[in-house]
């Protein structure tokens, strides 16, 4: 008896470990997903930044210096604003980076990388 139940601990031990190991998978992956985001919404505004800026004939906007529509105040405003978004969204960025490194460290736990490896834990009771 003592057999099967050191087996049956040992399976629930298993199995609790392979379940938390594929619940911080996919914590991983969310965090991941949000860094990618992050990424695009920092090349939009980079790109809207830089419309804003060209300042070349082909600019049609109301914010163009050449147009009868143009209004220095609503311009520098604009710019200010889309700026203080860019700065904004790297921090945003640098945090979830910086938080996604922290989580994949390795610490050099054995029975993780037997875990992540579809491998069960080696059975460390009696």
């Amino acid at each position: 008896m003592n057999k099967l139940l050191r087996n049956i601990n040992q399976s629930a031990g298993s199995v609790r470990f392979q379940r938390a190991a594929i619940v911080a998978q996919s914590v991983i992956n969310c965090q991941q997903n949000l860094v990618n985001n992050l990424r695009n919404q920092v090349g939009a505004i980079e790109i809207e930044l830089a419309r804003l800026l060209d300042f070349g004939p082909q600019q049609t906007t109301d914010l163009s210096v050449g147009s009868a529509n143009f209004r220095p105040e609503g311009f520098v405003n604009t710019v200010h604003a889309t700026r203080c978004s860019l700065r904004d969204k790297r921090l945003e960025l640098e945090v979830a980076e910086s938080t996604l490194e922290e989580w994949q460290e390795d610490d050099g736990d054995a029975n993780v990388e037997a875990a992540i490896g579809d491998q069960p834990p080696a059975f460390s009771g009696n």
